[in-house]
């Protein structure tokens, strides 16, 4: 939007930084590309690289589950006020309804909260089980990373 500081420089001799040739152009996933990294620059062992891309890939799905959850908790917050609103008086043990648009909603109400609810519990189980591969992930990263083989004594200079 704004002119471009160098006019001396023809926008045709603009290098494109290679990380984007890596990523958007060639299409390379970038797990690939850090684990030539790590192997290529920081003389880790690919094993090392591997678990600690473990537990980073089990970090990010840990917090895509805690705000998936966190999501749908707020909806079940907003589901439970909409059908108190929509529930009816009881006359006799049955409920008066004022027409049959409102006993629809109230019905597609409570099935929308049951659903999130449902929902709720099963976020719960995979958050849970995801904190458990987490600290399966982070022991196994640690240690792969004592043993003496991979160590910093053991690496070229």
């Amino acid at each position: 939007m704004c002119p471009p500081l160098f006019t001396c420089i023809e926008p045709k001799n603009i290098l494109v930084p290679p990380l984007h040739n890596n990523e958007l152009f060639i299409n390379t996933p970038i797990d690939s590309l850090i684990a030539w990294i790590n192997h290529r620059f920081e003389n880790l062992a690919l094993e090392v690289a591997d678990a600690r891309l473990t537990l980073v890939d089990s970090l990010v799905e840990l917090e895509k589950i805690a705000e998936d959850l966190a999501n749908v908790t707020q909806q079940v917050g907003f589901l439970v006020a909409e059908v108190e609103l929509l529930t009816p008086p009881a006359v006799d043990g049955q409920r008066q309804f004022r027409d049959d648009d409102h006993q629809t909603e109230y019905f597609e109400s409570t099935a929308f909260l049951e659903q999130a609810r449902d929902k709720v519990l099963i976020l719960k189980q995979l958050y849970k089980d995801d904190v458990k591969d987490k600290k399966i992930a982070a022991k196994n990263r640690k240690v792969i990373e004592k043993k003496k083989a991979h160590g910093a004594l053991s690496q070229p200079i």
